[in-house]
């Protein structure tokens, strides 16, 4: 929330309704992209308009050249950075970079206190705090960053904003993972497991159902019996396996 005092001094509150608000917007943001570049710009822009947090910025890692570039940052009109895109940070390499080879948040609160800060961009306020937080991929590896600094100084808030900015962290690297990253896998023809047959349950040539019911020796002397009592007006018990009747009956009265 944004208050005034009695001096006209601005005081920007970020509490619990403002969060619930700026995670609502971004979290539309993302479901509605379609432009990678322009989706993490208007996520930044939230982040300075709802969570009150200035200059936000989006590192992707690319790890087969091992460099760690600018994807968004947030500008004002007054302070426009053309060649931002073209920064570059090393794992280890300032705060970012830092970030990215621990893989864990950093927290300052007061940016121009550590001595890491290398002032690239020449953007961020040196008396106001800093959050950088990683943006995990799969197998739990940091695949960029993404930092962000509060605009007013309240050491107290910053960790609830650092559980907020790492919270819309989760969210991002999500959706770069299905926006920018390889999806080769996700698009490859899946093919139908071919279902072969055990060679126990082929049925060699020559041999069927015809070879196995009626054609047994014991069959065959069941079938004499009938063939001898069939003479008389006579009941006949047939013993046997089941079927054994049925098959009997057929052969002797066929349709």
């Amino acid at each position: 929330m944004i208050h005034k005092s009695d001096s006209d001094t601005t005081v920007r509150r970020f509490d619990l309704s403002q969060q619930f608000t700026a995670m609502q917007r971004i979290s539309v943001v993302l479901s509605r992209a379609t432009e990678a570049s322009k989706t993490l710009q208007e996520v930044l822009s939230v982040l300075h308009n709802d969570a009150f947090m200035q200059h936000g910025m989006i590192c992707l890692y690319d790890s087969q050249q091992e460099i760690l570039s600018i994807e968004a940052l947030q500008q004002t009109e007054d302070q426009t950075l053309p060649g931002s895109t073209q920064i570059r940070y090393r794992p280890g390499e300032g705060l970012v970079g830092t970030v990215l080879a621990q893989g864990q948040s950093l927290v300052l609160p007061r940016v121009a206190d550590d001595q890491r800060f290398l002032d690239r961009l020449s953007l961020y306020d040196y008396d106001l705090p800093f959050i950088a937080v990683p943006l995990m991929g799969p197998h739990s590896r940091p695949i960029g960053v993404l930092a962000a600094q509060p605009m007013a100084r309240q050491e107290e808030r910053l960790p609830a904003c650092t559980r907020f900015l790492e919270t819309v962290a989760n969210l991002i690297a999500q959706t770069i993972r299905l926006m920018i990253l390889p999806t080769s896998a996700a698009q490859a023809p899946q093919q139908s497991p071919r279902i072969e047959r055990p060679r126990a349950c082929t049925p060699s040539r020559g041999f069927g159902l015809e070879n196995m019911v009626g054609k047994s020796p014991a069959m065959r002397q069941i079938m004499d019996i009938i063939r001898q009592v069939s003479r008389w007006d006579t009941t006949v018990l047939v013993r046997g396996e089941s079927g054994t009747g049925e098959r009997a009956h057929r052969q002797r009265h066929p349709p």
